[in-house]
């Protein structure tokens, strides 16, 4: 496990970024830039053996420890943005909330489907695993803003209002 004190003795933090303030592998240089990028573009680094998140490590440095349940959130939904400001403590459904559409979603805007039982758009959201509706729309526009409100609501910081996310 690692904690606050740890992380300060081998690393430097500087713009989102570690460095390696101690080196134990004589493949590492000190002042080097630390880590690899790992899968759905997180970066990684390996502290006594153990792969961490870079961005849990500078949440960690900055603040402490981070409670049980709870994940580092980027706020820009990119994960290779480390800045210390870029980064929130979220639940794992709050997590969710700051994400981008689905990869299935045909309509190109978040929480609008297309009923073609109604033959109308739909507005829908999760809220604490919990359907929200905000009601169906001829026009895909009308729908798109009433998504945009229902994620306001609802999702409160973490709602994302670009229109196309």
């Amino acid at each position: 496990m690692v904690n606050k004190e740890l992380l300060q003795d081998i690393f430097s933090y500087d713009n989102g970024n570690l460095y390696w303030k101690t080196v134990r592998c004589s493949k590492l240089k000190v002042g080097q830039k630390a880590g690899w990028v790992g899968k759905k573009n997180y970066l990684y680094v390996r502290v006594n053996y153990k792969a961490y998140a870079i961005h849990r490590l500078v949440w960690i440095i900055h603040n402490g420890d981070i409670d049980n349940g709870k994940i580092i959130d980027h706020i820009d939904r990119n994960p290779t943005n480390n800045k210390i400001e870029n980064l929130r403590i979220a639940t794992h459904t709050q997590n969710n909330q700051n994400s981008s559409k689905r990869t299935t979603n045909t309509s190109g805007y978040k929480n609008v489907y297309w009923s073609t039982e109604k033959s109308r758009w739909l507005v829908k959201c999760n809220v604490n695993g919990l359907p929200k509706y905000a009601g169906s729309y001829k026009l895909l526009g009308d729908a798109v803003q009433a998504a945009i409100e229902l994620r306001k609501k609802f999702h409160a910081e973490f709602a994302q209002d670009d229109i196309t996310c």
